[in-house]
């Protein structure tokens, strides 16, 4: 026996169900999701006649809605769309409901998508005490370090198995001349373990610092779309914290050890300026 029009069944059921808001059928088949952008607040519709477009700015729908909903934010909505997300133009969207996104302040950079701005200059994390499970602040912005995977904390700071424990940073816009510093002790040099790996996946945009292969040595590159330079110069120190500080501004790239400059290359490149997807501690951007 066929369902009826607004009403639907599955493979081997007795019986016919009102297909549910957000959805319509013709009878005899699955009920139809409204797509995304339109809503349906009718329970038991026919056609995709009753999907209505979101018309109201600043809002949104995904497949299969019942209502319109403010887009949430980091995101913005014209009217009988999704809700997108703001594009990589260093420009914001700090409240829901909004039909634009809107310039970040003055030496300032979009983060977290979009959602709020942050100092483009200075950010710290210490992982000193830190507490498994919390996330560990920015000391100068919003911007949150969390541990993933089995990364665990300590009095020393947080502790990464160089293959599958990892940190991962709130992402935000940067680039240009640059300087970052950790403090950091291997135990054992794994596989191109990355103490740092800031980039769009494996291959795209990445400033890192790593092992290369098992050796103890520094390995400093920055790519820019999936070309890379960088350079290779001294060692990590096995079982000793090591203070290490890498630095890029025009074409030249340093690597300090311990505060003493230990390498030099001429001939590399700036991080280009945008949002990079995944900002790494303790292992691969891919991850």
């Amino acid at each position: 026996e066929v369902c009826e029009a607004g009403t639907s069944s599955s493979r081997g059921s007795s019986s016919c169900s009102t297909c549910a808001a957000g959805t319509y059928g013709g009878g005899g088949t699955a009920c139809l999701l409204c797509p995304a952008g339109k809503y349906s607040g009718e329970v038991g519709a026919t056609t995709s006649d009753t999907c209505q477009v979101c018309e109201e700015a600043g809002t949104g729908s995904s497949e299969g809605s019942s209502s319109c909903s403010a887009c949430e934010a980091g995101t913005y909505g014209g009217g009988g769309t999704v809700c997108l997300r703001c594009p990589d133009d260093n420009s914001y969207a700090p409240s829901p409901g909004m039909s634009s996104c809107v310039p970040c302040p003055e030496n300032t950079m979009a983060a977290a998508w979009g959602s709020f701005c942050v100092s483009s200059m200075v950010h710290e994390w210490d992982f000193r005490g830190c507490e498994d499970n919390v996330p560990v602040k920015d000391k100068h912005s919003p911007l949150n370090a969390t541990a993933m995977d089995s990364a665990m904390c300590t009095d020393e700071g947080m502790v990464f198995d160089g293959d599958g424990s990892w940190a991962r940073i709130t992402p935000w816009r940067w680039g240009g001349a640059t300087s970052i510093e950790v403090l950091v002790r291997y135990n054992t040099f794994n596989d191109w373990s990355r103490v740092f790996d800031f980039g769009i996946g494996a291959l795209s945009d990445n400033v890192v610092l790593a092992n290369p292969g098992t050796t103890p040595t520094f390995d400093w590159s920055v790519r820019q779309g999936s070309t890379l330079k960088g350079f290779r110069t001294s060692n990590f120190d096995s079982v000793t914290w090591t203070h290490v500080t890498v630095t890029v501004k025009g074409s030249t790239m340093k690597v300090y050890k311990n505060g003493a400059l230990v390498g030099t290359d001429i001939d590399g490149w700036e991080p280009k300026v945008i949002t990079r997807t995944n900002h790494i501690i303790g292992a691969a951007a891919g991850m």
